[in-house]
């Protein structure tokens, strides 16, 4: 890896290295609220108030759950910040085959538990009649998508913990701007209203997600270069301490 691609906060002053370590930070966690709010933007001005409201109400749900997503993710690569703090290579390497499978562990049980509990929640939340089943149909496709969510915080943590948070918010803001153009698409030119919006979210966590992905691959080798088997292994004791981290 070059120093383009990380930034050692181990050395130089810690003001200046803390700033720009936190502000793309910052502006990613921002960013992240941005989907839903253009998603009721676009349908509230191309489809009608009843659109709007129902994926205006939605808000709080996927908030909490894409906010659980975003914490667990973040949480899974504090080890591996501190291996790489440390110089302790393999550790590394062993955090993040076990963030693998925590990762697919994590994105199936969300997925199908969420899935299967949304008709209730929307229910124990009260939601309106008028707006019950196309906020269903935004939640079904969002939640549907949890392990490309998943999949894009989970490199965008990765590379954070190696020093790099300029790249994942470029890419943010790179989706972002896709997914405006995809709503615009689906919903004025497909007219798939609530549905094309939450299609167009999607496709753009998609995107990236596997551009993170392919960027870690092709800049950080400690994070794709297993050499022996036990740094391939599942590990109780390390998925323990990603857990609770």
């Amino acid at each position: 890896m070059t120093k383009k691609t990380t930034l050692d906060l181990t050395t130089g002053p810690v003001l200046p290295l803390m700033l720009r370590f936190c502000l793309p930070i910052l502006l990613g966690n921002i960013m992240q609220q941005f989907y839903n709010m253009v998603d009721a933007a676009v349908v509230g001005q191309f489809v009608g108030t009843g659109a709007l409201a129902a994926v205006g109400a939605t808000g709080s749900i996927t908030f909490l759950v894409i906010g659980f997503v975003d914490g667990m993710c973040a949480g899974f690569c504090i080890p591996v910040a501190q291996a790489f703090g440390s110089g302790d290579k393999k550790m590394l390497r062993r955090c993040v085959m076990n963030i693998i499978y925590l990762s697919a562990f994590f994105a199936v049980l969300l997925t199908v538990g969420t899935s299967l509990a949304l008709r209730w929640m929307l229910t124990a939340m009260d939601f309106p009649a008028d707006i019950f089943n196309d906020s269903l149909i935004y939640l079904r496709v969002m939640f549907l998508g949890i392990p490309v969510t998943i999949l894009y915080n989970t490199s965008a943590a990765l590379m954070r913990a190696m020093g790099n948070s300029r790249t994942p918010l470029l890419v943010l803001m790179m989706a972002s701007v896709l997914n405006i153009v995809l709503d615009l698409v689906f919903v004025c030119g497909l007219h798939l209203a609530v549905f094309g919006v939450a299609i167009a979210t999607m496709i753009a966590q998609t995107t990236s997600g596997i551009v993170c992905l392919t960027y870690i691959l092709r800049n950080y080798p400690d994070l794709r270069t297993f050499e022996s088997p036990d740094e391939r292994r599942f590990s109780g004791h390390i998925a323990k301490r990603l857990v609770l981290s």
